[in-house]
């Protein structure tokens, strides 16, 4: 009887202003949605992505052929500006669920090495760099042919052996990727590839670490500096890195 009493002009304004609010309502729960949809779309697309890269960094060594079994890939979740070059932080430590981190663990980024765990937390590592001047290890000139391998064995005055290590300053940020070393063969140039030799009983054999810029041939000399360029392309910004089970763990 109450609705009946109200004129048709007012019940018209009435159901115009519930049918107003009705579709408001719904645009709210609409645009609500859509935005619960997007954001689900944008963590899957940010999923997919984490995927491939962990995908290609598998891929990557894989094709490296590495002599030490495959753990597991970390997060860097800290790196210091005043030492971008010599060391960072991954997000695994020893009480990682599937893998505890250990000490002297290659790490690697797309199948290249890049550096070793130094020291190992509850949740987090510390990385020290192959960039760093205080990490120095064994390398060897990777033969590009065998015809090339049998010269260089009938050398006997000379090994295409090698140690390598960083330069660490605080532009070095500006120059990543730059190394130096000295070798022990006047058989290196330009454009020669230098892996681990395995000698250091600190990284496994036949790890990819750089690429020959330049070398000081002298003929009176028995050691012959060089410089070298790191193979890892994304040393400059590492996010995720490969670690690998070390070949003497705590020493």
């Amino acid at each position: 009887m109450l609705v009946l009493s109200i004129p048709p002009k007012k019940m018209h304004r009435l159901r115009a202003r519930l049918v107003s609010k009705a579709l408001k309502m719904e645009s709210l729960i609409f645009h609500s949605k859509e935005d619960k949809i997007k954001n689900l779309e944008k963590q899957l697309l940010q999923l997919k992505e984490h995927n491939q890269t962990l995908i290609q960094q598998l891929l990557k060594l894989d094709g490296q052929n590495s002599p030490t079994d495959y753990t597991h890939v970390a997060k860097v979740i800290f790196r210091d500006p005043a030492f971008w070059a010599s060391s960072l932080l991954i997000d695994k430590g020893m009480r990682d669920e599937n893998f505890p981190i250990e000490k002297n663990s290659p790490v690697l980024s797309n199948g290249y090495l890049i550096g070793i765990v130094e020291e190992v937390f509850e949740t987090f590592s510390k990385v020290r760099l192959i960039t760093d001047k205080n990490l120095q290890f064994s390398i060897r000139k990777k033969p590009t042919s065998l015809t090339e391998n049998k010269l260089s064995s009938k050398n006997e005055e000379f090994i295409d052996v090698g140690t390598l290590c960083g330069i660490s300053s605080i532009d070095n940020r500006y120059r990543y990727r730059d190394i130096e070393g000295l070798f022990f063969s006047p058989n290196l140039k330009q454009g020669d590839i230098l892996v681990t030799s395995g000698l250091d009983n600190i990284f496994p054999e036949g790890l990819t670490v750089a690429e020959v810029t330049s070398i000081q041939v002298d003929k009176e000399e028995v050691v012959f500096p060089f410089k070298a360029k790191v193979s890892a392309p994304d040393i400059k910004d590492l996010k995720l890195v490969t670690v690998l089970k070390p070949l003497n763990p705590g020493q």
